[in-house]
């Protein structure tokens, strides 16, 4: 499917972490077994690893504790005893954060604890049986291991260890473009030609797709964060419009960055037309209120497409990223039921906590209207090319559903472990008559309103 090819390449060694702790310490004020940081963290309970870190990762670990998601994450790490648990609770951390994989100072971080610290943080690095080091464990270990060789040239190059993060942020997205302005907005560097060597995502998917590929993670749930940007890092998003399923690019359509408060959407906090390749750019520090937030996209006069509204992770709005909206032409073979007469539809791809966005089977989807307590319409699940699985009660291993004859207005979204049951967030969404809602369920805080 073509929201699938988002997630692929260098988003699946993200999928885990065997990371240690990796923040540095000050000895002069410590705690009861800790020492308290001297980088703006969180006390860091594993004395040795905290300072050699202090002495030789300070800058990278200052410049983590500037970046909300980075320091988020780290808060979860430092928490960690070392000892056999490091790391299994340190793997814990990343799906805990989920936007700290899009922070470019994790991933500093973490290059340079495992070149400077690999001693005294034996887990922040990973070693084959063979003693052979492949480079720092912010990813799944055994595809690490598996694309060593890919790991540690790229931990040996500056430029890559500067352009990896930001490659998980704006890489290619279903055969459109590199984004380059995407990239050189995260990496801070223009020009900024990206290295090859940054290209793991080439042996993830490939010669190592069978230890890279994610296994079903729910291990978040109950624990999700989702820090807010840095209040100074540009923060845009970089879209493409595309027709579905032809991947046909689509000009002249607009697209508005919306609040969920004002629908229809009359007061957007930025505005585009999409040009000649269907491209876009919303700047989202215009959104100055760091309220939630969604994309409304309209078709030119002539074109018979239904309106579609985005609502994407919030986490994923964390950084500059490259999205690829794909829209649904009214009379498509591939266009879902029609809602009746002034109402509307919502299309939804469910996730689990794993950050390369893993599509989610088992999962069951609600949907309520503001103040009420029983549930909007039944929800009906489909298979690619959305073909409607009469037989399914929840997703299968597309994650996807829909669900027609929605009342306008504001309507929560709740997702459930079909296994066990157990909630796995809520979205808060807008449906408009006519209306086509995309949404993307992931884990989410349960203690914050959606």
């Amino acid at each position: 499917m073509w929201l699938r090819a988002i997630c692929i390449g260098v988003g699946l060694v993200f999928a885990s972490t065997g990371c240690r702790q990796i923040v540095a310490f000050d000895q002069e004020t410590p705690e009861a077994g800790t020492y308290a940081s001297s980088n703006g963290l969180a006390p860091f309970v594993d004395a040795a690893c905290g300072s050699c870190v202090d002495r030789r990762c300070a800058g990278e670990a200052k410049r983590c504790a500037a970046d909300p998601s980075c320091r988020a994450y780290e808060e979860c790490v430092t928490a960690c005893a070392p000892g056999s648990t490091a790391t299994a609770c340190v793997a814990s951390c990343l799906p805990r954060v989920p936007s700290a994989v899009l922070s470019a100072e994790t991933r500093a971080l973490a290059h340079c604890v495992a070149d400077a610290c690999k001693v005294e943080c034996p887990s922040s690095v990973v070693t084959r049986a063979d003693g052979k080091t492949c480079g720092p464990s912010i990813g799944a270990t055994q595809c690490v291991s598996c694309c060593c060789d890919e790991f540690r040239a790229c931990d040996d190059d500056p430029t890559c260890v500067r352009q990896i993060a930001c490659s998980r942020a704006c890489r290619p997205v279903d055969g459109s473009p590199f984004a380059q302005s995407c990239f050189e907005t995260c990496t801070g560097k223009q020009p900024d030609p990206f290295s090859p060597l940054a290209d793991i995502g080439a042996c993830a998917t490939q010669r190592c797709k069978s230890q890279c590929s994610a296994m079903e993670d729910w291990s978040c749930l109950g624990n999700v964060q989702s820090p807010n940007p840095a209040a100074s890092r540009p923060l845009k998003v970089f879209g493409t419009v595309l027709k579905f399923p032809e991947k046909t690019t689509l000009e002249g359509f607009e697209v508005k960055g919306c609040y969920p408060s004002d629908f229809p959407c009359q007061e957007p906090f930025d505005s585009g037309m999409t040009d000649g390749d269907g491209h876009f750019v919303l700047d989202l520090r215009k959104n100055i209120f760091e309220s939630p937030m969604f994309f409304e996209v309209t078709a030119p006069a002539d074109f018979d497409y239904p309106k579609h509204l985005f609502f994407l992770p919030s986490w994923i709005l964390t950084n500059s990223l490259q999205w690829t909206f794909a829209l649904n032409a009214r009379h498509s073979p591939f266009a879902l039921p029609v809602s009746e007469p002034g109402l509307g539809a919502v299309l939804f791809f469910a996730y689990d906590c794993g950050q390369a966005l893993n599509s989610a089977a088992g999962v069951e989807v609600q949907a309520t209207a503001a103040g009420a307590s029983a549930p909007l319409g039944a929800p009906s699940y489909v298979k690619p090319g959305y073909p409607v699985d009469p037989n399914a009660t929840f997703t299968d291993g597309d994650g996807v559903g829909f669900i027609i004859n929605l009342p306008a207005g504001l309507v929560t979204l709740s997702a459930f472990r079909h296994e066990t049951g157990e909630q796995i967030g809520q979205t808060r969404i807008v449906i408009q008559p006519e209306a086509m809602t995309i949404a993307h369920l992931v884990p989410t805080s349960l203690s914050d309103p959606p």
